[in-house]
């Protein structure tokens, strides 16, 4: 009586235990096919695929042989092959592979973030000399009893540090004459009426014989000058000009496909910007200090870090 009680309950454990298997293995098929159709199998072989392969057979192998005491228990003595076994044992399988699968695909997704990640680098890279943008709408200023005075945002995209480059910001009347050179880089041996006339040719053919250095912009902080323009000024009546030239630039793709036309020592071919400046062109609130005449006399605190990458140039312009 005692061992027919004993076969009993362990029958009745097999069965809750076979119930479990079971709830476990529908869960986990549901979960893997769900992951499985998720993944981008248009992509080639990758690391992810391989260690994935290697973790999924492996996984098989141990539960195979975790189970096959069960399985030579129930198999070969007499018991035969059951619902039962059977249920356990696809829920075995089908859990192991459920848990490869979500270290799987993060492994997949981070192998693939790196892919694309290191694809946008050169992309940045071919593409920084695709420099200005422009923020829109428009914000009159009043500072105190001064009014026109605005400060031009111009948000440079590249993302890499320059060892040297050349820029120039001026604006332009209709006739195409240079009225006011807002802005010249200083950093570097290239500030000079050589360098200018052979890496901004564009700049050195609006000034013509007029010297470079005889605008004097005021210094706000490295690789950016802030100034203070004539008086009676109107920036929205001019054109925007920005003339930028990377010396010395460390991209070898775009030097490779630049190669023949500038040697590298001379600086890459210069771009040169346009900008209307219309409604469309933001004038952003200008809260620096000024002396009694209006004159911008200290903006460095509002200079950003970025500039030191060149990623940001801050023109504020000062008109009484």
């Amino acid at each position: 009586m005692a061992i027919a009680k004993s076969i009993q309950k362990t029958a009745s454990l097999d069965r809750a235990f076979a119930s479990i298997t079971m709830l476990v293995s529908f869960s986990g098929l549901s979960v893997t096919a769900f992951l499985m159709l998720n993944f981008d199998y248009s992509a080639p072989i990758s690391t992810a695929h391989i260690c994935f392969s290697l973790l999924f057979v492996s996984s098989l192998v141990l539960h195979l042989i975790n189970n096959l005491p069960m399985l030579s228990h129930y198999w070969f003595k007499a018991k035969g092959p059951t619902l039962q076994l059977s249920l356990l044992f696809v829920s075995a399988i089908t859990a192991g592979a459920a848990l490869q699968v979500v270290p799987f695909k993060l492994l997949f997704e981070y192998e693939q973030s790196s892919k694309l990640d290191g694809q946008q680098r050169q992309i940045n890279e071919v593409l920084k000399y695709d420099l200005l943008r422009y923020q829109h709408s428009i914000t009159p200023t009043l500072i105190g009893d001064q009014s026109g005075k605005h400060q031009i945002n111009i948000n440079l995209s590249v993302k890499q540090r320059l060892r040297d480059h050349l820029a120039a910001i001026w604006f332009e009347d209709e006739q195409g004459n240079v009225v006011q050179l807002l802005a010249q880089t200083v950093k570097g041996p290239y500030n000079d009426e050589q360098h200018i006339q052979q890496l901004l040719p564009h700049l050195h053919s609006k000034l013509g014989d007029v010297d470079p250095t005889s605008f004097m912009p005021l210094r706000g902080a490295e690789n950016a000058l802030v100034l203070s323009t004539t008086s009676n000024f109107d920036p929205k009546a001019h054109t925007l000009v920005m003339e930028y030239n990377a010396i010395g630039d460390s991209n070898r793709d775009y030097r490779a496909k630049r190669r023949g036309s500038v040697s590298e020592k001379d600086g890459q071919p210069s771009v040169v910007y346009h900008a209307e400046l219309n409604s469309e062109v933001q004038w952003m609130l200008f809260s620096g200090q000024t002396n009694e005449n209006g004159d911008l006399i200290d903006s460095r605190q509002k200079l950003t870090t970025v500039l030191e990458d060149f990623q940001q140039i801050l023109v504020e312009v000062v008109s009484s």
